[in-house]
């Protein structure tokens, strides 16, 4: 599963490179946007959408990601971006593209 792409498409229709980690993965201590996914039959459901300046401090057991864990995820999809700005508006255009179950889209 490791350093496997998985592209997933925006509202804008962008479509942005992400890598395939599994859940337990070591990952670089860096800036992100992560997808906590189900990946079952060849598809990759997002479940949760995010991004962070700090990866590896995300990991929690905070309500999105105890949302996630009880939708089944089992993979996480991270796009390395050291610009916070950059960051937020790819998250955000993924958000309103896919409408994950654990996001608070009334925001």
């Amino acid at each position: 599963m490791k350093n496997k792409k998985v592209y997933f498409v925006g509202d804008s229709g962008f479509s942005y490179p992400f890598t395939l980690y599994p859940l337990n993965a070591d990952l670089p201590n860096t800036g992100a946007v992560y997808i906590l996914t189900k990946v079952g039959n060849g598809s990759y459901s997002p479940l949760y959408i995010d991004q962070i300046d700090k990866l590896v401090s995300k990991r929690c057991n905070c309500d999105k990601w105890i949302c996630a864990s009880r939708q089944n995820a089992n993979a996480i999809c991270v796009y390395f971006e050291d610009d916070t700005a950059i960051r937020r508006d790819i998250a955000r255009d993924l958000v309103q593209r896919h409408c994950p179950p654990c996001n608070d889209l009334s925001r």
